[in-house]
């Protein structure tokens, strides 16, 4: 016999409220909880009618050996020493990659550090070099220049004292080295003190015993790289 939809409804309220519904008939209860009042309000009158009943039923205690007996059904738990050695083995492995990687960084450094080492060595003179002057000055003192060689950053510092070409002329600077080959190192463009970068090439000459000159030349410089015009000032270098 089939029931009215007014008696299926109260049902399964009922049901609900003695908490024997399961599947989809617990989920079709709770979405018409959520989604029709009036069923939830059936649901609590339920509730509220059977809550004397659950509370007139003594309390029974569960049989001495159930507990041990479902503990017995149950899969085997890992031990914690199980659990413990394989965490260790794990830390373990991390060690070793830990220090696997620290030889291989060290070793690299090593490589890397040796040849910038080298490298540097090989281009830039050693620290703390003593810097080379030179007095630069004609006999009859139209031209007079104190210039400075930094060994340490490779630079002329030029500071012209009396200085003033002719019209149409340059003033030329050169390094005239043991070997006798002058070296240019480039025009006096300024009347006022001024650093002037001395090619690679002409840094080895820059010794004691080598002569710094100033040439009067066209505008722009010697077109043939040695002095075309006459040499109006010249001073040996000495280590200051």
């Amino acid at each position: 016999m089939s029931l009215a939809p007014d008696q299926d409804r109260n049902l399964l309220a009922a049901e609900y409220a003695l908490g024997v519904l399961d599947g989809a008939d617990r989920a079709r209860a709770e979405m018409l909880i959520a989604s029709d009042a009036a069923f939830a309000a059936l649901v609590a009158e339920w509730q509220e009618t059977l809550s004397p009943l659950i509370d007139d039923i003594d309390a029974v205690e569960p049989p001495a050996g159930l507990l041990p007996r479902i503990e017995a059904s149950l899969p085997p738990l890992r031990t914690e020493s199980a659990v413990i050695h394989r965490f260790e083995r794990r830390i373990n492995r991390w060690k070793a990659y830990s220090a696997a990687v620290s030889a291989v960084a060290a070793s690299l450094l090593i490589v890397l550090g040796t040849g910038l080492f080298q490298r540097d060595t090989a281009v830039q003179p050693p620290p703390n070099q003593p810097a080379l002057v030179a007095n630069v000055a004609a006999q009859d003192r139209s031209a007079a220049f104190i210039v400075s060689y930094d060994p340490d950053d490779g630079t002329l510092l030029v500071s012209p004292a009396v200085a003033t070409p002719a019209p149409g002329h340059d003033h030329q600077l050169w390094l005239i080295p043991a070997s006798g080959t002058p070296r240019s190192l480039g025009l006096i463009a300024s009347t006022s003190p001024h650093r002037i970068r001395v090619p690679v090439p002409v840094k080895a000459g820059f010794r004691p015993d080598a002569t710094i000159a100033i040439s009067v030349e066209p505008v722009g410089g010697s077109p043939t790289g040695q002095p075309t015009g006459p040499v109006v000032a010249s001073g040996k270098l000495v280590r200051v």
